[in-house]
C-alpha cells in the first residue's frame, strides 16, 4: 500500500453547508415523503452504485430499487447520524452519509416474505457529487443486522441468493476490485503519525496497511483511545481496548492472505476539538473454515468497508465501521461445491 497522504482539502464552508443541505434534503425528500421521482433529478443518468451485492447503474434502477425496498418497508424512517463533505477540487464534491433507519417489513423483500417484523438498521452512503447530482455511489449496509432482526435464517438466504448468476456490470466490478487488490506491490513499513489530527489521511492509510496487510491485531493501541467505542457488523456495540482488539483478532482469522487499500478519506471538524474522518476502505482474502460462521474454506472474498471515525490526538475514540456480511457469505457460499443433498 502506498502510504503517501492522499490528503483532499476541505471544502469551502459555504461549499460544505450547500452540499450537506443538498444530500439531507434529497434524502429526506426520497425516503420520508416518497418523492421517488426526485431521483431522476438528483442521479445520474448513467452513474454506478457500488455495493458488495452487485452494482446498481443510472437513476432508472435507482427508482425502481427504491420503489421496491419503500414496497417491502413503507414506514421506513431515516435520521442523519452522521454527515462528513470533502472538497473534490473542480470535479465536485464528496459526501459520506451515516443513516440509521427503523422499519416493518410489510411486504415481499429481497430476503423473501413479508415477516411483520420491525428492524433498526444503519446504511452509509459515499457519494460524488457534480452540479448537485450524483454521478457516483458507493453502499454499505448491516443486512446480515437486517435479517436477523427479521427472524430469517441468514444462510439459507446467502445460499439462495448466491445460486443467483450476477449481472455483467457485478461481474465485471467485482473482478476489477480483485486484480487490483492482487496486483498491490510489497507491503511497505507501517509508521503512525505522532498526531492522527495533524495527518489523518497518513494514519487512516497506517490503520488499514497495519491490519489487513500486516495483520495485526495489535493494532487496535497504535490506533484506538483507550475508552475508544467500536460499532461494527451484526449490529455489535463494542466497548474498550481489550474488547475491540479480541473482535479484531476473530476477524481477522476469518481470512488469510488479505490485502487492504485505503480508496478515499475525507474529513471534518468535530466537537471537543476532534476530527470526523471518513474512510473507504477494500480487502481481498481467503475464507479460512469457520470465518463469517460459515463452513468450508479456500473462497476469494471481497469486502468493501466504509468506516466512521471520531479522532483526536490519541487516536479513535469512536468507529462506526460497516460491510455488508451477508453479501461476504453469498460469495463463500457461492464458490463451494453443489450439495450432494
Amino acid at each position: 500500500m502506498d502510504l503517501t497522504d492522499p490528503q483532499i482539502p476541505y471544502a469551502k464552508p459555504r461549499d460544505n453547508e450547500a452540499i450537506a443541505e443538498f444530500i439531507l434534503r434529497i434524502t429526506e425528500d426520497i425516503w420520508e415523503r416518497k418523492n421517488v421521482e426526485l431521483i431522476h433529478d438528483c442521479y445520474s443518468e448513467n452513474g454506478p452504485i457500488h455495493t458488495l451485492g452487485g452494482e446498481v447503474i443510472g437513476a432508472e434502477a435507482v427508482v425502481r430499487n427504491t420503489m421496491k425496498t419503500l414496497a417491502a418497508f413503507p414506514d421506513r424512517n431515516m435520521h442523519a447520524d452522521g454527515l462528513v463533505i470533502g472538497g473534490e477540487g473542480d470535479t465536485g464534491y464528496y459526501s459520506s452519509h451515516r443513516i440509521g433507519s427503523h422499519m416493518t417489513n410489510f411486504g415481499h423483500s429481497d430476503f423473501g416474505p413479508a415477516t411483520g417484523a420491525s428492524a433498526d438498521v444503519v446504511t452509509i452512503a459515499d457519494c460524488v457529487i457534480r452540479d448537485y447530482v450524483i454521478v457516483e455511489e458507493w453502499l454499505a449496509r448491516d443486512n446480515l443486522h437486517l435479517v436477523e432482526q427479521l427472524g430469517l435464517d441468514a444462510h439459507m438466504i446467502a445460499k439462495a441468493q448466491a445460486t443467483i448468476e450476477p449481472d455483467a456490470p457485478s461481474l465485471a466490478w467485482r473482478n476489477e476490485q480483485l486484480q487490483r487488490l492482487r496486483s498491490l506491490s510489497p507491503v511497505a513499513e507501517v509508521k503512525y503519525p505522532e498526531n492522527p489530527m495533524a495527518e489523518p489521511g497518513l494514519f487512516a492509510a497506517a490503520v488499514i496497511s497495519d491490519f489487513w496487510d500486516h495483520r495485526n491485531a495489535r493494532h487496535v493501541s497504535d490506533a484506538y483511545a483507550s475508552s475508544c467505542v467500536v460499532n461494527v457488523p451484526p449490529g455489535l456495540k463494542i466497548e474498550g481496548r481489550i474488547e475491540a482488539k479480541n473482535h479484531f483478532t476473530r476477524l481477522l482469522a476469518s481470512l488469510t492472505d488479505t490485502r487492504g487499500t485505503l480508496d478515499h478519506h475525507c474529513m471534518s471538524r468535530g466537537d471537543n476539538n476532534e476530527l470526523d474522518l471518513a474512510i473507504r476502505w477494500t480487502v481481498r482474502g481467503m475464507h479460512v473454515d469457520g470465518g463469517f460462521d460459515c463452513p468450508g474454506g479456500g473462497a476469494e472474498v471481497l469486502i468493501l468497508g466504509i468506516s466512521h471515525w471520531r479522532i483526536n490526538k490519541k487516536g479513535i475514540v469512536e468507529d462506526w465501521t460497516l460491510y455488508d456480511q451477508l453479501a461476504i457469505m453469498r460469495q463463500i457460499y457461492a464458490q463451494q461445491p453443489p450439495s450432494s443433498d
